[in-house]
This record gives C-alpha cells, structure tokens and sequence, in this order.
C-alpha cells in the first residue's frame, strides 16, 4: 500500500497525509527554535518527524509513494529569513526523500491556488474556504495549504 504526503514547509509545517488504509490525516507541526538551540535544531527535528512519519507508515503496513510540497518560487522584500528557514526545510526534505527513494514534487503556489480556487492570485483566507466548502476543517492557512496540495492531486489522478 502506498502513501501520498503533502507540505506546507515552513517553521510551522502544514501536513496532509493520505493513508490508503484510513481518512486523510492533518495538522500542523511547530519546528520554532527553543531558546537554547542551536540554528540547526529546527532542521534536525523535522527530520526526526519525517522518520516517524515513515516508521508509522510502515507499522500500518503502508509506504510513501509520493511527497508534495507547496514550492517557492520568489521572496518578497523583507522576507528573507523566512526563505532561508524555508530553503532548509526543502534541502532536508528532498534529500531525505532521495535517501529514501521517495519521490518528492514540489507545486508553484500560483498551481496550486489556481487549482484549489481557480485563481492563481488567492489569499489565504479563500483557501481555507475552499478547504473546508471540501469538508476539512483547518486550523490555519499552514494545514488548509497541505490538505489544498493532497486535494487536488487526488483529483487529478481520478481525472476529476
């Protein structure tokens, strides 16, 4: 059996987890630095929780076939430490996929605001409405952006 994973990468990731076996899991998973760690904690605990992730996968008698993630393709001004948290969460990510034959796709977020909405210039608060117009219930814009990715790629593979 096989899984699909979908992020919104980010201090506080997003995630959607599709399990073949049961409904669609989500949340959101808070990487924030305690104040006595080091720069490369945040990274060192997503990993931690990607490998359980994995492990809880595998005691289900399920694998991931497939990672998304929402992909950044520009940073507006002021920014820049977001991008750089961003960019360590991607470089983790994909080399952990890599390390574990995961395939790993990233979706513009303009892709993905067009599929979910219909337009590819939506704000937040009309993803969250077209998430839960679905069913789901999100907590924030984090959560409503990976349940958005999984979503849609479902529909896309029934053709829908």
């Amino acid at each position: 059996m096989s899984v699909t994973v979908a992020l919104d990468l980010g201090t506080t990731t997003g995630y959607a987890i599709g399990w073949q076996l049961s409904e669609i899991e989500s949340g959101c998973v808070d990487f924030s630095p305690k104040r006595t760690d080091s720069d490369g904690m945040r990274f060192l605990r997503f990993r931690c929780w990607l490998h359980d992730l994995k492990r809880r996968a595998n005691v289900l008698g399920e694998d991931f076939d497939l990672i998304l993630f929402e992909r950044v393709d520009f940073v507006r001004s002021g920014q820049v430490y977001a991008a750089h948290v961003w960019g360590g969460f991607w470089a983790i990510l994909t080399a952990w996929a890599e390390h574990h034959g995961i395939e790993c796709r990233g979706v513009a977020v303009s892709t993905l605001k067009k599929q979910i909405c219909g337009n590819g210039r939506a704000k937040k608060p009309a993803i969250i409405a077209a998430v839960r117009a679905l069913g789901y219930s999100p907590k924030d814009s984090n959560e409503a952006d990976a349940l958005a990715l999984l979503l849609t790629h479902r529909d896309m593979r029934r053709g829908a």
